[in-house]
């Protein structure tokens, strides 16, 4: 009888075990998300995309920069699958101030091809607000843009299941 017993003992402890490292790792998840998100971060995984903009004349003036996780050369995440993640965390504002930073940097050199009154919109989020980070980027931004005066479109992006479909737009712009 003790023997059934002992077994069964063993058993159950086991299976408590196994249990305790499934709650473990479902509690650690949020936080494996941030630790992701910063790693990729840290690796300078994030990147802009530029998508043009035109006028009715069929003309470049301006282009939307959209952030995109590349992770590895030949493949790039959905931000659909990360952009909420980095609002929940917070690191939203750092990772968008890399990428205008990055922006900048890229187009400093080729500045003077673009066209008079160009700009380049950039979505930022309510988190933006909240942190003075955002006015020292646009400064940096502009400064290294100075010779073609390109200008900076800021654009309050809302996620879809806000309520209010409406976007705040500000332009900053070097007087």
């Amino acid at each position: 009888m003790w023997e059934n017993n002992g077994v069964l003992l063993v058993i159950v402890i086991l299976l408590l075990l196994l249990l305790s490292v499934v709650i473990v790792r479902a509690l650690k998840q949020p936080y494996s998300v941030q630790r992701t998100l910063k790693k990729a971060h840290l690796n300078q995984e994030f990147i802009p995309y530029l998508q043009s903009i035109v006028d009715s004349q069929g003309k470049l003036c301006g282009a939307e920069a959209l952030m995109r996780w590349q992770t590895t050369p030949t493949q790039l995440v959905s931000p659909i699958a990360f952009i909420p993640a980095m609002e929940e965390t917070g690191l939203i504002v750092p990772i968008t101030s890399s990428i205008i930073r990055q922006l900048a940097d890229t187009l400093e050199p080729q500045q003077l091809l673009l066209p008079d009154n160009f700009y380049i919109s950039v979505n930022i989020s309510k988190s933006h607000f909240k942190n003075l980070s955002l006015l020292e980027d646009c400064r940096y931004f502009i400064d290294k843009l100075s010779i073609k005066k390109v200008k900076i479109c800021l654009e309050e992006s809302r996620n879809a299941s806000s309520s209010s479909k409406q976007n705040l737009v500000i332009t900053y712009c070097k007087s």
